[in-house]
């Protein structure tokens, strides 16, 4: 019975994960019946791609909008697999904003309302998207970034073993660059 449980839970979270990238990286008749189906529920699995191009083109007001909205679209959506995600990436994203503006307590408090995501069955799995963690650990604020890795230490659970190590290099001041894809021996 147990096995059976499992299997059913890892066939809906592969389901949830393509579904979710199939939203976020295709277009044509899909992109088009999503749409038409559901225009709020799309634009809640749609925009943590838009936000993460924002970012990536330093467009600040954009990447401010889009977090406001994804964090309103959040809170009717709070029992969705994309909740998690919604909280974490658009604080996130809020804080990679302030500390590109030189406000980094401002980025920290971002850093930390991220942290209290409840997960997602992609950050669960692959973990959240550790840029802002590593920016500000390089700014040397290193006790917001031990918090931060506590607190998402509660859902990422193939990193659970390497985040106690990790914070142990941190607490003895050695250089450490936090990557989501290699957190246990990823040296700075």
């Amino acid at each position: 019975m147990k096995s059976k449980i499992l299997i059913l839970v890892g066939v809906i979270v592969f389901i949830a994960v393509v579904y979710y990238q199939a939203i976020n990286s295709t277009g044509g008749i899909f992109d088009s019946l999503a749409k038409n189906l559901s225009p709020k529920i799309y634009r809640f699995y749609s925009i943590g791609g838009k936000l993460e191009k924002a970012l990536e083109t330093d467009a600040r007001a954009d990447a401010v909008r889009l977090s406001t909205e994804y964090l309103k679209l959040a809170d009717d959506h709070k029992d969705d697999w994309n909740y998690g995600n919604a909280v974490h990436d658009a604080n996130a994203a809020l804080g990679l904003v302030a500390l590109r503006e030189g406000k980094p307590n401002t980025a920290a408090e971002y850093l930390l309302m991220a942290g209290h995501s409840p997960g997602s069955p992609q950050m669960d799995t692959f973990g959240p998207d550790l840029q802002l963690a590593d920016a500000l650990l390089a700014n040397g604020d290193r006790e917001v970034v031990i918090e931060y890795l506590n607190l998402i230490g509660r859902f990422w659970s193939p990193e659970a073993q390497s985040i106690p190590t990790v914070l142990e290099k941190i607490e003895g001041g050695e250089a450490v660059r936090l990557n989501r894809f290699n957190m246990c021996c990823h040296g700075g």
